[in-house]
């Protein structure tokens, strides 16, 4: 049984580092068509490159077959790194980022920060590779564990796990073409690709993220987040009902480069059928007990379909996010008839039987922001937001929106400056609880809604003060529509 272990609990000089750096070093002199390679092994989640070898570009994302494919990903590469690397006993470390005293990228992957150093790479955020640190809001994974559904129709991003496909896409599109995303994939690892990325790093775009180590890590932690989902229970479970999610083979390569397959029916059990598990599970979130209004759990059913009921836009058109804190107004287009399709907007502490979805729908931009945003719902003028305050929505990252990449080779900087267009995105919030919270303080009126999108920056590094965040005007994220639905 191999165990994967938290990196802040290895000694910077001990031997699991040490094998780390050796496997990492060992696969990044393979040739670029090595199966066990670093380059091959970081195109098969994603790459520019073209032509492209066919076994490239098969990450899964924007459908619930995020969690799974990741897996079996990470599976196969832990053993190449685990051979190349001449440790028999290797397994993959995770950084959890949700502590608040690991909130920096570990030191290992930033110290020395020159060649000499496998696991470091420039092409990061320059803030973080200087120790800036993780924004709480950021990392919080609270949100996406309280639905307890899986999978949510087609068109739907209300679910943990993300919503249902009938066949792989590197990038599923849905609605109008725009790219939806489940709760966990939203929230904490879209968060973590964008904060660590920076604007031009390869975090920042998931056709060239896997060439960073610090990769690795990250979705070892989103795949120890999906056992502690499922270890939280009592009716959260893996989609074992969905045929397709359980016997579709999709392919990779093993430690000596021979191509073998597997589906979701293969990765249910990490430790019974994978042979891995993690030093230890997480447990509640910081923003757990925030969660207590209406029972604090979201359940949905596959087969329920998205019910609009009502809906609300904000009268002003496109927003335009920039480094200033800004207020939407959000009107609801017939107050009489979101009263009659949900309590709450009738003034009625019951609770529901449909949930208050807030959609962001049409999230574009030039230059990837490299940085996040918190979302607040009536947050009062001149009042100081924090995440652990009833007005807190979410966060909005800008990962895996890329939509049509330029051509480059394979030595060449993966950043973001090259884009011939990009993909709009949807991100969905579940505000039920938000606004129940909101009318039990008396801060709720449905006539006089707004959503305030507040930049969420890296921390700076302790006793040294925060830089001023700048937004130029190419780098502007735009959302064409905020739209509030009962489903």
């Amino acid at each position: 049984m191999f165990v994967r272990r938290d990196i802040y609990k290895l000694l910077t000089t001990g031997p699991e580092v040490a094998s780390l750096r050796r496997g990492v070093t060992q696969m990044q002199t393979k040739a670029v068509t090595d199966p066990t390679g670093w380059v091959y092994q970081a195109n098969m989640h994603g790459t520019a490159t073209v032509p492209a070898d066919p076994h490239w570009n098969g990450c899964q994302h924007g459908s619930f077959l995020f969690l799974s494919w990741h897996r079996m990903y990470l599976y196969y590469f832990e053993r190449i790194l685990r051979k190349a690397s001449g440790d028999p006993t290797f397994a993959l470390p995770y950084w959890n980022y949700t502590k608040a005293e690991q909130n920096l990228l570990p030191e290992v992957f930033r110290l020395p920060g020159d060649d000499t150093n496998s696991l470091f790479t420039p092409e990061r955020s320059p803030d973080i590779n200087a120790g800036h640190g993780l924004r709480p809001s950021d990392v919080d994974y609270e949100r996406a564990y309280r639905f307890t559904n899986f999978l949510s129709p087609p068109g739907s991003g209300a679910s943990f796990g993300g919503m249902r496909v009938t066949a792989p896409m590197h990038f599923p599109m849905e609605m109008n073409g725009q790219r939806i995303f489940g709760q966990l994939e939203n929230q904490p690892h879209n968060q973590i690709h964008t904060q660590v990325g920076g604007r031009t790093g390869l975090m920042s775009d998931a056709n060239s993220a896997a060439r960073d180590p610090i990769f690795w890590l990250h979705h070892a932690n989103i795949d120890r987040l999906w056992q502690g989902w499922l270890n939280r229970g009592p009716v959260r479970v893996n989609p074992t009902t969905n045929s397709f999610w359980m016997t579709y083979k999709f392919h990779f390569f093993d430690e000596d480069g021979i191509e073998v397959t597997m589906s979701g029916a293969d990765v249910l059990d990490m430790t019974a059928q994978l042979g891995y598990q993690y030093e230890e599970l997480p447990g509640p979130s910081p923003l757990a007990a925030n969660f207590q209004l209406f029972g604090g759990q979201i359940a949905m059913q596959e087969s329920q379909p998205v019910r609009l009921s009502l809906t609300a836009q904000s009268p002003s058109g496109v927003v335009s996010l920039g480094a200033e804190r800004m207020s939407v107004p959000v009107l609801i287009s017939s107050l009489e008839e979101a009263r009659h399709a949900h309590p709450l907007f009738a003034q009625q502490t019951v609770v529901p039987a449909h949930r208050i979805i807030m959609r962001l729908e049409g999230i574009d931009y030039d230059t990837n922001p490299g940085h996040t945003y918190e979302i607040y719902l009536n947050l009062p003028k001149g009042q100081d937001p924090e995440y652990t305050d009833f007005h807190y929505v979410g966060n909005l990252g800008f990962f895996a929106m890329d939509s049509e990449p330029h051509r480059m080779g394979d030595t060449m900087p993966m950043g973001h400056s090259h884009r011939r267009h990009r993909m709009k995105g949807v991100v969905s919030f579940d505000i039920t609880d938000v606004v129940g919270a909101l009318q039990e303080s008396g801060h709720w009126n449905p006539e006089a809604m707004d959503v305030t999108f507040v930049l969420s920056g890296l921390l700076p590094p302790p006793g040294s003060s925060a830089p001023i965040t700048t937004v130029e005007s190419g780098e502007r994220a735009r959302i064409d529509r905020i739209v509030i639905a009962s489903e």
